[in-house]
């Protein structure tokens, strides 16, 4: 045979047998990740595991210093799992832990890393996230867990979640946060299981006020009259009459009356301040007022909120200025309007044929509050208290409040003045040409009776 056909037929051969090596090799190497992946996944829930959850933790710490980002690591431990474990069996047990892993899932971002790294520890690590939303989520964890009731014949288990949490501020090792939210988790068992504990101090005193914030709020939302209104007076500056007053939100609970420093923050942060307002506006309703006074009543606005959904409560205060006849005056904050300008006109729009007039709260601690103000039909600007403060001491304030007052003569709207606290700002209003005040100078907030009695 010519040597040349032998070298071709060696060639060929050489091909085969390399693409035939090139195969099995890459055959290999897919096993091999799939078992290197199987080995850093928990086999029962799917996912990773303490040594999976440490990898991706150190990838995502790195990203972190890449990006300057902060992340939160969270573990939590169930409280009773040996218990349902022992009494219903590991079948049963095992089914209850992925129900918790899919919790727990559902209860953290997209930007999270989920882990089960021990029998009942779950640990999850969640990327560009700032201290709020780090103790939302671990408050949506916890709860989420303590309403799940998982049935088995005719009976429901239940369990409670011990959690500890760090939070990567400065970019410290990775290893370093791990371990800081375990020795939380420590602590959170030590103070009596079903609790969160930040490795923060700061941090841990935040989610202590929400959270007693939100107990209080649900104990009064609990009981009846827990909701109450007070009244703060509303005087006529030049002939300092009484003209009506601003309802202000109280909490009655256990006898005392609690100011919404205690709860404001965390109604805002749990979304129950929508709970509280409809409370007072029902406790309103049954108000015999003296007739021909105006009333102003804050309504808090979120931004995913639409101002449509206000419409309801207009009603509600248009049906009761009908019988009591009294003035009512819904008080949005300027930051509110601004930023729902088509949404407010409608509103607005909406109020004036309910005759329900409007007024725009803490006016003049925004930047835009101007150029937008004569689309508004607004009835009232309550000037922000701050400006009031300082319009003594600081002839810029005052300038800025002269300036407002001006405007506002000119579109025809009313000015009332907060925090008026001294003489001084008293008499400053009254140079100023502000229309109505209300602070300490004159009075505080009280109950609707001793306003009555007042009057």
């Amino acid at each position: 045979m010519d040597y040349r056909i032998k070298e071709r037929i060696l060639k060929n051969m050489l091909i085969e047998i390399t693409k035939k090596y090139d195969y099995i090799l890459g055959d290999y190497k897919a096993l091999e990740s799939q078992y290197n992946e199987r080995l850093l996944k928990d086999y029962l829930t799917g996912l990773f595991n303490r040594d999976g959850f440490i990898a991706q933790l150190k990838n995502l710490h790195r990203k972190c210093e890449q990006e300057k980002v902060s992340y939160g690591v969270l573990v939590l431990d169930l409280d009773n799992f040996k218990y349902i474990n022992g009494f219903y069996g590991q079948d049963i047990g095992d089914i209850f832990l992925k129900e918790i892993s899919n919790i727990i899932v559902k209860s953290t971002p997209d930007t999270s890393i989920q882990a089960r790294i021990g029998v009942d520890e779950f640990a999850v690590a969640v990327y560009g996230i700032d201290e709020e939303d780090l103790i939302k989520i671990s408050n949506n964890i916890k709860k989420a867990i303590e309403d799940f009731r998982f049935i088995v014949g005719d009976s429901f288990i239940t369990s409670t979640a011990s959690i500890g949490i760090s939070f990567n501020k400065q970019c410290k090792n990775f290893n370093q946060v791990f371990e800081e939210s375990l020795n939380a988790l420590a602590e959170s068992k030590q103070r009596g299981k079903n609790s969160i504990t930040f490795y923060d101090a700061s941090l841990q005193r935040k989610s202590e006020n929400l959270i007693n914030g939100r107990n209080l709020i649900l104990k009064a939302l609990s009981r009846e009259n827990g909701v109450i209104p007070f009244i703060q007076p509303i005087i006529q500056v030049n002939s300092r009459d009484i003209v009506g007053g601003e309802f202000l939100i109280r909490l009655n609970v256990d006898g005392d009356i609690y100011t919404p420093a205690y709860f404001l923050e965390s109604a805002l942060y749990f979304g129950l301040i929508d709970k509280l307002e409809k409370e007072m506006l029902s406790y309103i309703e049954d108000i015999n007022f003296r007739s021909n006074l105006i009333f102003f009543v804050n309504k808090s606005i979120n931004k995913d909120e639409k101002f449509t959904d206000l419409k309801e409560d207009v009603a509600i205060l248009s049906s009761i200025s009908g019988k009591k006849s009294v003035d009512f005056v819904i008080e949005i904050t300027e930051n509110s309007l601004f930023e729902n300008v088509d949404d407010a006109k409608a509103l607005i729009d909406f109020g004036r044929e309910s005759k329900v007039k409007f007024a725009i709260d803490d006016f003049g601690s925004g930047y835009t509050s101007l150029r937008y103000l004569h689309q508004f039909d607004i009835d009232f600007l309550k000037i922000d208290g701050h400006l009031i403060k300082q319009m003594n001491s600081n002839q810029k304030m005052e300038a800025i409040v002269k300036g407002i007052v001006n405007i506002s003569k000119l579109l025809n709207i009313k000015t009332v003045a907060e925090y008026v606290e001294t003489h001084e700002d008293y008499k400053r209003c009254v140079d100023l040409g502000i229309d109505y005040c209300q602070g300490y100078y004159f009075y505080k907030p009280m109950e609707v009776e001793e306003f009555l009695k007042l009057l």
